[in-house]
């Protein structure tokens, strides 16, 4: 359960978490995660949502960076590789974190950094398109 506590007293708001949370709750999709109820509790909104075990796409990216950072840079490759492959296209991190300097000559991150590159330009392509929106989902 997660409870919604920032900006939650603008009506307007609270109206707009629960119109986009019963879109979401009618979706129905392995790589989407499931809802399974709204509401309120003493007028604090909030969400049930489906565990998800395992690690977190930005999890992964982080575990990369250290590896990356302390000479295990293949191992540091698979995972951003996956993270990349999975939705995690964080390419402004990517092409600034000092952390990942010692990949940057390796042909396997420069193919990461390309397709990240492309999932966040459709991103922003999508983002620009609907000004005011949350794209729930880029190609």
């Amino acid at each position: 359960m997660q409870r919604i506590g920032r900006d939650s007293s603008d009506p307007s708001v609270r109206e707009r978490l629960f119109r986009e949370a019963r879109a979401a709750a009618s979706l129905s999709h392995p790589n989407i995660c499931q809802l399974f109820d709204i509401g309120e509790e003493e007028g604090t909104p909030f969400l049930v949502m489906e565990l998800l075990e395992g690690k977190s796409l930005v999890g992964c990216y982080y575990m990369a960076r250290g590896l990356s950072r302390c000479g295990h840079q293949e191992q540091a490759l698979q995972l951003l590789d996956a993270a990349e492959s999975k939705g995690f296209f964080c390419y402004p991190f990517f092409v600034r974190d000092a952390w990942l300097d010692p990949l940057r000559g390796d042909a396997r991150f420069l193919d990461v950094l390309r397709r990240a590159e492309g999932r966040w330009r459709d991103a922003k392509r999508a983002f620009d398109a609907h000004p005011g929106s949350r794209v729930l989902s880029v190609g």
